[in-house]
């Protein structure tokens, strides 16, 4: 499916494979060594991939792979700091939460490419228990925890509908349009799962 988008972007903006000079991704989870992409929760595979061997099965190019995170706040160091700031911290909330980390105006890592991979960091040591194993880890703020905490609280209170939705088919971005628009089981969980 790659191969397949990479081939489609190439025919849509008229660019030949041939004069691509590389291919980047920005990948969930740790990379080594900026091809080597470590298996997380949620991938189809389960040994370490090694992204640039892979691509050049099909297309003779180089290739490069960064944590998601670690992109985006590369991105941001660009957009917003470059002339004033060389060291930022990124932290992404979205299914999960992660951060990414600039020291002296390049991408840390780390050494096994965790550096920034904070969600499994403990914040409450009575909370439950996480897929790690441990108790009240970060990853219990991230976007999928909430919303499924959030539907477990309308199951509670017997709603099978909420804000024009089945309940099952209700995404993060509906329970915080519904806050914006001042529902008040949406506006109170949120308040709640905050603290």
């Amino acid at each position: 499916r790659i191969i397949d988008s990479i081939k489609e972007l190439c025919l849509d903006t008229k660019i030949s494979i041939d004069d691509l000079e590389g291919i980047g991704f920005g990948i969930l989870g740790p990379v080594i060594n900026n091809k080597k992409v470590v298996p997380v929760k949620g991938f189809h595979w389960e040994d370490v991939v090694d992204l640039e061997k892979e691509i050049n099965k099909y297309i003779d190019i180089p290739v490069f792979a960064e944590n998601d995170v670690n992109v985006i706040s590369f991105g941001e160091y660009i957009i917003r700091g470059k002339d004033e700031l060389k060291n930022i911290v990124t932290i992404a909330i979205g299914t999960g939460i992660g951060a990414g980390i600039i020291i002296n105006e390049k991408i840390y890592s780390g050494e096994n490419g965790t550096a920034g991979e904070i969600a499994h960091t403990i914040i409450n040591s009575d909370g439950e228990i996480c897929e790690c194993g441990r108790r009240g880890c970060l990853s219990f703020c991230g976007g999928e925890p909430f919303k499924k905490s959030f539907l477990e609280e309308l199951k509670c209170i017997g709603i099978n509908e909420y804000y024009g939705h089945l309940i099952s088919d209700l995404t993060v971005k509906d329970i915080f349009d519904a806050a914006k628009d001042g529902e008040k089981i949406a506006v109170k969980y949120i308040n709640v799962f905050s603290e």
